[in-house]
């Protein structure tokens, strides 16, 4: 059982339900809530575990039973469903086991109340200065030192001095200039400069009104120099305009929940403009209107601006309001709905239950939709982690603990099989990592990689748009997406780097808002490359560099567990993760003539042949493992094929390969003459040819990190022990020994403590 530190313990149990789970139990819940509401919360269950279940409290008394929304294993037995149970006010526990439900007599729910949400669209001049006139990394006319260079913006003048530092031509001066009129006019009341995205956009600045919306404004220079400067409209002034959707006046687009204890339905409605009843081509309100036996509501409302094929996308400004008749239910200022992004609020009418919900983790674990992990967390690490929420932008569009640049290399804490504060949360329950880890899932909704399609009221199908690519491909005819305008946002998606979201958010809450981003999420990884690479409309991943394919893969599995077995999407997925696994089993284990060795199994780089990096080899066996354990054939086929280097590396150093060198960032495979090595004993050879003995300690892959290249074998090897493939579990346990800083150090970063999955936990 994973451990609390005593502090934690004290402050997790004090408020916790009294009662155990019962042994019989698949899942289990504990509640503590202020009033009799019923509860509404997800689960997933292992392979064959039951295909219906029932509900019992602490003491094996029935309690009433609404199951919805079922992914089934291909047995037919429960992968995942949403239930919704009553309660009594105070602790209870929520105990699911198989059997047979005793129906539940219906309810009688009222008319929902007219939920409704005003958005007062305006649009502050933007305008953007660019200083310079370089080609790539070819300089242009040179800033001389000295100079002196004034923006006036209306009638106010900003003065620069070009430093010696700023002297240039190329972009690493210009966009010292550029940075250094940040704060000169950012003393104004009247204008607000910024940079924008990593790197701040190099030599360009953004200006604009810095009251919204403010008044246009005109933009001159006054400088004497050689060198060039420019300015380009990026958005018109425009005045406040008020738009309104509601949801008695929306469209019906399906239930979520149906039956004796919740109802949930999802309306989708356009803002419609109140001055000329005309709607807005891009914002669109979708609200999930939750209806509980008694009469209360939950609404979950979500506001889109992600039409895949509407013309001129672009990013929206404005104040929101969502109203219950007239009391106010939530309001913001000010928000810059970036293209192709969406976020939510949950709203009640009514007042909202007070309710703290924790899944035993025993359980999540054991139902094998994820890995299984194993850690001593802290107290101080979970203070921190939510010191550092707290100082996060968790607003909308606002990116929480998420790093905006995903491209980004290194040890991140969003980047493994799960994030940290995911794993944090699977571990420990505590109400400050699930804060962190849900504040996480909504930010995932303003990356622009969300394309909805107006049709089908789904992420755009490859079916339907075989030619399409979202950011890094090149889309034709039809499915070319419209030109964008008034475009620039923080965030650079890269499924490389590319964390998982959702998922977890989604297995236990049941909302269908998390589900879309896992869909959402998992489209672009495929719909992202250029059609010629995933071969068009079948959506192979297999292109990328091999992190990539592993990452991708895993969010494509994701989709493919969680979605409902009635979603229109579930074959969508299903099919392409099935035809994504044929090619990995086709092309290496049952390929005759593989590329890579038959004996030593590596999967070689795409973009530099001849090569491979162990780690990324980690990572796809780390993903092919758990589809495995989750009861996918092919991946176990490949998984076991692929652990012939994967584990192998660990195991053979009595054939001549050396343990210390195992976790080596890059290892070239082939000789001379493009041959593929298939001994053990030559493969590090020609990575080492001038080591005669093994080292006793190992020489790299960072063995007291939590987050090196050590951490990820460690995990990879864990997953291969709670599968048997041969050595696996000695070679973990004896890394396991010979690592324990980092058994120490899983206390504050728990993102690579993997284990066994049925051992130790």
């Amino acid at each position: 059982m994973t451990m609390i530190r005593p502090v934690l313990a004290v402050l997790l149990f004090l408020s916790a339900p009294a009662a155990a789970c019962l042994p019989a139990a698949l899942g289990c819940v504990q509640v503590s809530t202020d009033t009799d509401v019923p509860i509404t919360f997800g689960h997933p269950f292992a392979f064959g575990a039951a295909r219906s279940l029932v509900a019992r409290d602490g003491n094996g008394a029935p309690l009433p039973l609404q199951v919805d929304q079922v992914s089934s294993h291909p047995d037919g037995s429960v992968r995942f469903a949403i239930f919704t149970t009553r309660l009594p006010r105070g602790r209870s526990t929520v105990n699911l086991l198989a059997g047979e439900a005793e129906p539940v007599a219906a309810a009688d729910f009222p008319a929902p109340p007219d939920v409704r949400v005003e958005a007062d669209l305006f649009s502050a001049q933007m305008s953007q200065i660019i200083f310079g006139n370089r080609d790539g990394l070819t300089p242009g006319i040179p800033f001389e030192a000295g100079e002196t260079i004034a923006i006036i913006l209306g009638d106010e003048r900003f003065e620069l001095v070009v430093t010696p530092q700023m002297a240039g031509g190329a972009h690493p001066t210009l966009t010292k200039i550029a940075e250094a009129f940040v704060p000169l006019i950012d003393k104004s009341p009247r204008y607000h400069a910024y940079k924008i995205g990593p790197g701040g956009g190099y030599e360009k600045l953004w200006v604009t009104s810095r009251d919204a919306p403010g008044q246009p404004f005109t933009i001159r220079f006054d400088y004497k120099g050689r060198a060039k400067i420019e300015a380009r409209a990026l958005q018109p002034h425009r005045p406040i305009s008020r738009y309104v959707a509601s949801l008695t006046r929306g469209q019906n687009a399906g239930k979520w929940l149906a039956g004796p204890l919740a109802n949930e339905t999802l309306v989708v409605s356009p803002f419609v403009e109140e001055a000329t009843n005309r709607p807005h081509p891009q914002l669109t309100a979708r609200f999930h209107a939750r209806q509980y036996d008694g009469g209360r509501m939950r609404t979950d409302v979500a506001l889109e601006n992600d039409w895949a094929y509407e013309p001129n996308p672009g990013n929206l400004s404005y104040d929101v309001t969502i109203r219950d008749g007239d009391k106010t239910l939530y309001a913001r200022k000010g928000i810059n709905h970036y293209h192709h992004a969406r976020w939510h609020q949950v709203v009640w009418s009514g007042t909202a239950p007070q309710m703290d919900l924790r899944h035993s983790p025993r359980h999540l674990f054991d139902s094998r939709a994820m890995w299984n992990y194993d850690a001593e967390v802290s107290e101080a690490t979970l203070a921190d982690l939510k010191k550092r929420l707290d100082g996060a932008d968790t607003g909308p569009m606002g990116p929480a603990l998420l790093t905006q640049y995903m491209p980004m290399t290194g040890g991140r804490e969003d980047i493994g099989p799960l994030p940290r504060w995911t794993v944090l949360f699977l571990l420990t329950q505590d109400p400050r990592a699930r804060a962190a880890m849900m504040a996480v899932a909504d930010a995932a909704g303003s990356v622009p990689i969300h394309y909805r399609d107006r049709p089908t009221n789904q992420p755009v199908s490859l079916d339907d748009h075989p030619a399409m690519a979202m950011s890094r491909g090149k889309p034709s005819g039809r499915d070319a997406f419209p030109a964008l305008v008034n475009s620039d946002t923080p965030w650079t998606p890269d499924p490389a780097h590319q964390p998982s979201l959702a998922y977890v958010p989604y297995l236990i809450t049941g909302d269908q808002y998390y589900l879309d981003e896992i869909l959402f999420w998992a489209n672009y990884d495929m719909a992202s490359l250029d059609p010629g690479y995933r071969d068009g409309a079948k959506g192979m991943i297999n292109y990328d560099q091999v992190r990539t394919q592993a990452w991708a893969l895993r969010t494509l599995g994701e989709a493919a567990r969680a979605t409902p077995d009635t979603h229109p999407m579930k074959r969508y997925f299903t099919s392409r993760l099935a035809a994504n696994l044929a090619w990995y089993v086709d092309r290496y284990p049952r390929n005759g003539n593989a590329l890579a060795s038959p004996k030593l199994a590596w999967m070689e780089k795409l973009d530099g042949p001849g090569t491979t990096a162990p780690w990324q080899n980690d990572f796809l066996a780390l993903v092919m493992g758990q589809l495995a354990e989750s009861g996918d054939p092919l991946a176990e086929e490949f998984f076991r094929w692929h652990a012939r280097f994967t584990v192998g590396r660990w195991n053979n150093q009595t054939a001549g390969y050396c343990r210390a060198m195992a976790p080596a960032y890059y290892i070239n495979l082939r000789s001379k003459d493009g041959a593929a090595i298939d001994d053990w004993g030559a493969l590090f050879r020609l990575n080492w040819p001038d080591v005669k003995e093994c080292p006793s300690a190992y020489a790299m892959g960072y063995p007291d990190s939590p987050s090196g290249y050590m951490a990820v074998s460690r995990a990879m090897l864990a997953v291969a022990a709670g599968l048997g493939a041969d050595g696996a579990k000695e070679a973990y346990a004896r890394l396991r020994t010979d690592t324990p800083a980092m058994t120490a150090a899983f206390s504050k970063d728990p993102t690579w403590a993997v284990a066994p999955q049925g051992g130790k936990r």
